[in-house]
Order: structure tokens, then sequence, then C-alpha cells
């Protein structure tokens, strides 16, 4: 077995133990490039830390998104989108705001029963 290929299994495994997946699938990749552009230890070590940064930044925030959809109920999405067509309603229909009920002090319910 070569060093290289010992280096790359102890990588596997410490990344996997400390739980680094960008680290551990982009390693060797980011060893090639730090050897063509000859950076220092410490270049490889920083892009190497950068990268998995970046990944886990990207994964929490595609999670909180789903999160954040999945935590809306469907009668709070149908609510948002009765609140958007009455106010596209009032506002794109030429109504002045003295006119229609949405728009003056009514409230919600009774927008909705006169629009």
């Amino acid at each position: 077995m070569k060093s290289t290929d010992a280096a790359v299994a102890a990588i596997g495994a410490a990344t996997r133990e400390l739980k680094l997946p960008t680290i551990r699938t982009n390693a060797t990749r980011l060893a090639e490039i730090a050897e063509r552009e000859r950076s220092t230890h410490l270049a490889f070590l920083a892009e190497c830390l950068a990268t998995e940064l970046d990944e886990r930044s990207e994964r929490r925030r595609k999670r909180r998104i789903v999160e954040a959809h999945s935590k809306t109920s469907t009668s709070q999405q149908q609510e948002m989108v009765s609140t958007l067509q009455s106010w596209q309603h009032c506002h794109l229909s030429g109504f002045s705001k003295r006119e229609h009920p949405w728009c003056s002090s009514a409230t919600r319910e009774q927008a909705r029963v006169t629009c």
C-alpha cells in the first residue's frame, strides 16, 4: 500500500468520525489543486475547511426552507392566498380605498364576505 493510499484511508476514517463529509469527498481533488498551485499546508487546510463550511451553510439554508414550508399548515397557506387575492382585487381593480371594504377599516372577515 502506498503512503498516498494510507493517507486517503486515514482522511476517510477521520472525516467520517469528525462528521466532515465535504472534506471526505473532496480531499483528493483539493490536494491535487493545492499541489498544482504549490499551496502551503496551511492554505490547503484553510481551503478544505472553507469548502466544508460552505457546504454546511448551503445544507442548513435548504433544511430551513424545507422546515419553514412544512410548518406552514394548509389553512395558513389558504389564508395567505385569500389575503393576497383580496389585496390584489383592492389595488388592481381601480377601487379607491374608501370604496372597497378590504382597504377601509373593515376586518378580514367582512372583506372576505364582500369580495
